[in-house]
């Protein structure tokens, strides 16, 4: 018998069994779900994260589109094993927003301290019971993309929103799981249907979006990115659009590769891909963190709460004035958005433990739109996701979007 003939049976043999055994091993929404806490082992657990946002604002101009830079800023977030988070925005090169934003979280709490003049104060705080589904909405920065659904939403609030657990701007449902190749490697693939619910459609605009969502089998189903169909116009993108997330990571000579670049790109109808939304992550470290880098004391001068009721006392309490520890305490204002709420946009009113701000400053127009619960179309925007609100100016105009409702 020909050596090479055995050679190339054995390998087609190998190949065939290789397949029957993926083939036998189907892959389900299910287990992407079961791979989260894998995934907050190896990104967020005891990690710090230092990168640049830039936002840029897309519009019609002079016969086709444009984009132009709106927000671009620096932040920092440092995550311990215990749920502990915090997430700052460390210098801006925008004059629009202030700096010196903090969003904080506990495992059953989140509250964000913003300036006021010379003094800083707590802006909102609420409880994980009074609302869990914004719980894990403001709990997801730009760390923890890799555990991402679609760029906007996590997967742990899509496993809640398809358990019927919240009614939001639009109904989620999905397709089967299914195998592909993206990226150049072999990824898992998952559709959704993003369906506006009636109220939506008059407050947002648009229809149906289809969407295509990419994971890593390779890497305990982390994000990689996705891709919708062409979506009906809306009142943020006032034009049928494409759009397309990527997470881009590096190897590591140890540990599992790391996100080393965010996107998303809009593609107009009859337009080319144009750059909305961009993370540079420049650190995404193992890191210890000390209690000091969750207390608010050194870097506000205000009393860190410890319990939900300590909390809702704190709200609009402001310190002495500014901390000297605050190393960009003299940066120029600008976008602050990883911190949650923003200094001259007071959140509406809500339920549970979410307080009215009682700052005096003036305010602008607001431009925000997002996958939202229908309660809070009027307050709180995910202080680090990628679906920011951007303040409306002259030289950016309310064209400043975010997603099509973190970057559907």
């Amino acid at each position: 018998m020909n050596p090479h003939a055995t050679l190339i049976s054995l390998a087609f043999l190998a190949l065939a069994a290789a397949l029957r055994a993926r083939d036998a091993d189907p892959v389900t929404f299910d287990t992407v779900v079961s791979s989260v806490p894998e995934q907050k082992k190896l990104y967020r657990d005891n990690k710090r994260v230092v990168g640049t946002v830039k936002i840029y604002a897309i519009e019609a101009k002079d016969g086709g589109f444009a984009a132009t830079l709106g927000g671009d800023f620096d932040f920092e977030e440092v995550h311990d094993a215990a749920g502990n988070q915090r997430h700052t925005v460390t210098a801006s090169r925008f004059a629009s927003r202030r700096v010196n934003v903090g969003f904080y979280a506990a495992a059953d709490y989140t509250y964000t301290v913003v300036p006021d003049g010379d003094r800083f104060f707590v802006s909102e705080f609420y409880t994980r019971d009074s609302s869990l589904v914004r719980h894990l909405k403001t709990t997801q920065g730009p760390a923890c993309l890799p555990s991402s659904f679609n760029g906007n939403l996590s997967i742990e609030v899509v496993a809640f929103l398809l358990a019927g657990n919240d009614r939001v701007t639009h109904t989620v449902a999905l397709g089967p799981a299914s195998r592909a190749t993206k990226f150049g490697k072999e990824v898992v693939a998952i559709p959704a249907t993003l369906t506006p619910r009636g109220e939506a459609v008059a407050h947002l605009g648009g229809g149906v979006i289809q969407q295509t969502n990419y994971f890593d089998p390779c890497n305990a189903h982390v994000f990689l990115g996705s891709e919708s169909s062409d979506a009906v116009p809306t009142k943020a993108r006032p034009w049928a659009h494409q759009t397309f997330c990527t997470l881009e990571y590096r190897t590591r000579p140890e540990g599992p590769p790391v996100p080393r670049r965010f996107t998303r790109h809009v593609q107009p109808d009859g337009g080319e891909k144009l750059l909305e939304y961009e993370v540079e992550y420049t650190r995404f470290e193992d890191y210890t963190p000390d209690p000091e880098d969750f207390r608010l004391e050194t870097r506000y001068g205000l009393t860190t709460p410890t319990s939900a009721a300590d909390g809702a006392a704190l709200v609009g309490v402001r310190s002495g004035g500014r901390s000297r520890a605050w190393p960009w305490a003299a940066s120029a204002g600008g976008v602050a958005l990883l911190g949650g709420r923003v200094p001259g946009v007071p959140p509406a009113e809500g339920t549970g433990r979410r307080i009215k701000r009682v700052s005096p400053r003036s305010h602008r127009q607001v431009t925000k739109v997002r996958l939202c619960s229908q309660s809070e179309r009027r307050g709180r925007v995910s202080p680090a996701t990628p679906s920011h609100e951007i303040r409306s100016s002259p030289a950016v105009s309310s064209h400043v979007r975010s997603h099509n409702g973190w970057g559907g």
